[in-house]
């Protein structure tokens, strides 16, 4: 057990990291607007209503019922656009909150462990998303990509604690978990099959040990098949993706999605080039459940070797990423790149955890392993403010050189110019000359009713917006 000084070190230590990540993402959030779909969604949702918007949305393009009905509930009115600026920091709260929720649930750890672990994987899961723009600071892809997986990883260290409680299920917790599935199942489709395939795996689980939990798993499972079936096969895929092959031209192969799949996995393996992270995570995960551990730790007879862990997961990702790309339903590559991101931060912890325990890893005393744990903290603050590539020093580039002051500016000053001329058959705008980094993704651009012009001519009734030159 390590003495007080070193637990308030390690305490103290694990915070700074944590509020160290977040300070940017917060200050940025602040001067974040909507854009693109938000303004289509408020657009429909202010002409149909909330249910009226949300079966449009089914019936005529997509089937992500969860997302729809979460943008048609948004208060996006006029030109009042706070939610805009709460949801990306609520995301940020509730993304640290499921990661130490998740961690917790699992009872070999002592509260030191929980809280350093969370002060890893936060850390590193944030400054190395492939687009925080389109999945933290936008309305509608947060909505879609990062709310999903948030329920995610409460959905499964809910069931983690039934697990360990050895009980049956109440009726609250099949209420609330088979919510949980209904939200998760209309989400987007990489979580529709990821979530799916675990749940089917659990499903098997609970049957081959006799466990208690069967009947919960019955229910997961059901309600999983029937949701996800209702979201992937509603009407309005069918005509999204008519629109979006002739937007972007292209027809997704096998060949192509397989390409994918290893190109995936080799930017997984190499963190985007961001090695100092990916060490930081490996050696801190690894230290930590050496060396604070606590006296009653639960040590489990693991008999599956972690190789097959690695394997459960690693299938799970084919059989995530190869239905939802032959069935055309995702076309966004940054977006699924986070997406399925996600899927392998939690890959990599819990084959690392399972391969510690495995192998009884022992607790060494902490006068001869704290010094590997200061370095690892001090390591991976250095590895998250050193990295010109990772999001957290581009979020703090931004902050410093006051470029999200800017930004703030020129857009308030466009959305004045869009509402005033309202009505009106035609108006150019010029493009953003800032774009604080990682928080803006895109901008207006010269194609007439394109994507990211749309939102602005129906929200606004004005015909056709276009942008005066393509910024550089």
């Amino acid at each position: 057990m390590a003495n007080k000084k070193i637990r308030i070190f390690l305490i103290v230590m694990g915070l700074f990291t944590i509020a160290v990540t977040a300070l940017p993402y917060f200050i940025l959030s602040n001067y974040c607007t909507p854009v693109t779909d938000d303004f289509l969604y408020a657009a429909k949702s202010r002409d149909l209503g909330v249910i009226g918007a949300s079966r449009m949305w089914y019936f005529s393009f997509t089937g992500r019922y969860t997302s729809s009905l979460l943008m048609s509930l948004l208060p996006i009115h006029e030109l009042n656009f706070g939610i805009a600026r709460l949801f990306p920091a609520f995301l940020i709260v509730a993304l640290l909150s499921s990661f130490y929720y998740l961690i917790n649930s699992f009872r070999f750890f002592s509260q030191l462990q929980v809280l350093l672990l969370t002060a890893i994987i936060f850390p590193v899961y944030l400054s190395t998303l492939a687009n925080p723009g389109e999945v933290i600071f936008w309305l509608a892809g947060s909505i879609t990509y990062t709310l999903p997986f948030i329920i995610f990883l409460m959905v499964w260290g809910y069931v983690v604690r039934l697990y360990y409680n050895n009980v049956t299920a109440d009726y609250f917790s099949l209420t609330l978990l088979a919510l949980g599935c209904i939200a998760l199942s209309g989400s987007n489709e990489i979580m529709i099959f990821y979530h799916g395939f675990i749940v089917a795996a659990f499903f098997i689980l609970t049957f081959k040990n006799k466990s208690p939990l069967q009947k919960l798993a019955t229910v997961m499972l059901i309600v999983s098949i029937t949701f996800s079936l209702t979201s992937l096969l509603a009407p309005g895929n069918f005509g999204r993706q008519l629109y979006m092959t002739k937007m972007i031209h292209s027809q997704p192969s096998i060949v192509h999605n397989i390409k994918f799949t290893v190109k995936v996995i080799g930017i997984w393996l190499y963190l985007r080039n961001k090695r100092m992270a990916f060490i930081f995570m490996i050696v801190g995960i690894m230290s930590i459940l050496m060396s604070v551990q606590n006296d009653t730790y639960l040590r489990k007879d693991f008999r599956l070797h972690p190789i097959w862990v690695a394997l459960f997961f690693f299938s799970g990702h084919l059989l995530t990423y190869l239905p939802v790309t032959i069935s055309r339903t995702e076309y966004y590559p940054d977006r699924t790149l986070d997406a399925i991101y996600s899927t392998y931060m939690l890959f990599a912890v819990i084959t690392i955890i399972y391969t510690a325990l495995y192998y009884k890893i022992e607790k060494l005393e902490i006068s001869k392993s704290h010094y590997l744990i200061f370095m690892t903290g001090l390591l991976g603050v250095v590895s998250i403010l050193s990295d010109s590539k990772t999001n957290t020093v581009k979020a703090y580039k931004s902050v410093l050189k006051g470029e999200h002051i800017a930004y703030k500016r020129a857009i308030d000053k466009r959305f004045k110019t869009l509402y005033n001329n309202r009505n009106k058959s035609l108006l150019k705008v010029d493009p953003l000359k800032i774009k604080p980094l990682p928080m803006v993704f895109s901008d207006v651009d010269t194609i007439l009713h394109g994507v990211n012009n749309f939102g602005y001519e129906i929200y606004f009734n004005i015909d056709t917006v276009v942008s005066t030159t393509t910024a550089k």
